[in-house]
């Protein structure tokens, strides 16, 4: 029997599935017939997910590794999330464990360790990637929230506002992930999560690639862009391009391409039979749908560059923050915007460290004085304040914001003895004293989470200086006498007399005094408060 070049590749292609080796799929399709090339690959998922099923995979109170495994979150078809406990480290943290192929192996450990490079709020922390018993596990941060995929399946549709918000956070992440030279693959809403602090994260990086890769798609149809349907490698448009799908799903709350299969979808690609945005949600902003439409333009070169460019976008939608007035919707610069984005992946603090010696907040409520640092959690009824040691004078301003976007401003305040600029050579307590009495600031209601940001500048905020009302969103509350307890909306923006013994619209406009001011020194910290 006469075996041809094609008969043999296939064959070799065949055998290389069977004992489970490395198959050239770019070369098979470019020299073989297409549905042989795809009965094939269905062969190849079909006897991985046989040999996933058939693996004695952990249960729960057994170990792998140095995990002990304490419940499982979810599954897919080559596998498995747990619930995780790392001895080394004392901590839960969220456990994905697949069937290791040795093909794969050295790829996939290299990929683990760019992912773990990224340090970005809205990105699924990466701790470490290992091969162990058979299993390739990757663990990183247990996040606690709510898919967005509930949300779409319980027919919820966002507002404009949310919807805008969501889309900055999530230009955030992937310019994190497209800076570290990865495409994510995989944008969508069972892959992104709301966490209880009100963050969206962007989560399971099972389908990213380095950029520029000569892969195809393994992302979802619906959300993946037409290029990549029909072959094409994933590339940071592709992203964008899914972004947009997610956030098209999201207020209208199905996708822009709808189709019964796969065939069907590669159809209405072709044809350009897309559902348009402003026919299923004729009342958001004109601005939005536009914003939206762009980033799921079949052209990759229609589409924005880069998320910091999409960002802008969206953040043009944003009201920008005004103290006396309220917010007014103003258009945001763009490159504002693209400096916010990329600066959710550095650290926050931006001016000079000679301006203090030490700066931090203090938890004044327990019985002992304690640090109040990054990440604590803090409830009604506990008291903090703030010691600074300044090593010139300077103006400080503390700003609280919580996870529904409300902003009351703790310092400076009109009745305080100590006022702005804060002298040097002594450490110096915040807020400071009221007809002789020492305070401090106490939670006085459930606010989710408390971001407490400090504003350290040689010269003054005009803003901020008054110290007599802080408008946020249209809520306005006026700083009272410190002689008495505050009563805010909520959150941390109260006072308490003391006995001696979302990327959010307050962080854009500190972005922008930042930008008036690069010598502003910033410090944030995010407390929980449940």
């Amino acid at each position: 029997m006469h075996i041809d070049h094609e008969d043999r590749k296939l064959l070799a292609a065949a055998e290389a599935i069977v004992t489970r080796a490395s198959v050239d799929w770019d070369s098979l399709n470019s020299d073989c017939d297409p549905q042989i090339v795809k009965g094939l690959r269905t062969i190849e998922k079909l006897l991985a997910r046989t040999i996933a099923s058939e693996r004695r995979w952990p249960r729960v109170g057994e170990s792998w590794n140095n995990f002990e495994i304490k419940g499982k979150l979810g599954f897919g078809g080559e596998s498995v999330v747990y619930r995780a406990f790392e001895r080394s480290l004392d901590r839960d943290v969220a456990l994905k464990l697949r069937v290791s192929r040795s093909q794969m192996l050295d790829a996939k450990l290299a990929e683990g360790q760019r992912m773990a490079q990224i340090d970005h709020p809205n990105v699924l922390k990466v701790y470490g990637i290992a091969e162990h018993g058979g299993f390739l596990g990757i663990w990183c941060d247990l996040i606690e929230g709510e898919p967005l995929a509930a949300w779409v399946a319980g027919g919820k549709r966002l507002g404009g506002a949310e919807l805008v918000v969501v889309g900055v956070e999530l230009c955030g992440a992937l310019a994190a992930i497209h800076g570290a030279g990865l495409v994510h693959g995989d944008v969508k809403p069972g892959n992104v999560v709301r966490a209880f602090n009100g963050r969206y994260v962007l989560i399971d990086f099972g389908a990213s690639i380095k950029i520029n890769a000569a892969d195809k798609v393994r992302g979802t149809p619906l959300y993946t862009a037409p290029e990549v349907l029909v072959g094409g490698s994933p590339t940071t448009s592709s992203d964008l391009y899914s972004l947009g799908a997610l956030l098209f799903r999201l207020a209208a709350g199905k996708p822009p391409v709808n189709a019964e299969s796969f065939e069907d979808l590669l159809a209405a690609h072709r044809g350009h039979c897309r559902i348009r945005l402003l026919d299923l949600r004729p009342d958001l902003p004109s601005q939005i749908v536009a914003i939206v439409e762009g980033a799921l333009s079949p052209n990759p070169l229609s589409r924005p560059k880069t998320a910091g460019e999409l960002a802008a976008q969206l953040a043009e939608c944003l009201p920008t923050f005004d103290r006396h007035k309220g917010f007014k919707h103003i258009a945001l610069m763009g490159m504002l915007v693209v400096s916010v984005i990329l600066a959710w992946a550095i650290p926050l603090h931006n001016g000079p460290k000679s301006l203090t010696q030490s700066v931090g907040f203090v938890r004044t409520s327990a019985a002992s004085e304690a640090p109040l640092k990054d990440g604590a959690t803090i409830a009604p009824g506990e008291t903090f304040a703030l010691d600074i040691s300044p090593t010139r004078e300077l103006y400080a301003y503390v700003l609280n914001e919580d996870a529904h976007g409300e902003t009351f401003q703790l310092f400076p305040l009109e009745s305080a003895e100590i006022k702005n600029p804060l002298p040097y050579g002594n450490k110096i307590r915040l807020p400071g004293r009221v007809d002789g009495k020492a305070l401090d600031w106490q939670v006085t209601s459930h606010g989710g989470t408390e971001r407490l940001y400090i504003l350290l500048s040689e010269s003054p905020i005009s803003e901020l200086e008054s110290g007599k009302k802080l408008s946020l969103a249209g809520v306005e509350r006026a700083v009272e006498s410190m002689d008495k307890v505050a009563a805010p909306t909520r959150g941390a923006g109260g006072l308490d007399t003391h006995n001696p013994a979302r990327a959010s619209v307050l962080w854009l406009w500190i972005q922008a005094k930042l930008k008036q001011d690069p010598e502003l020194q910033i410090e944030r910290i995010e407390l929980a408060n449940p």
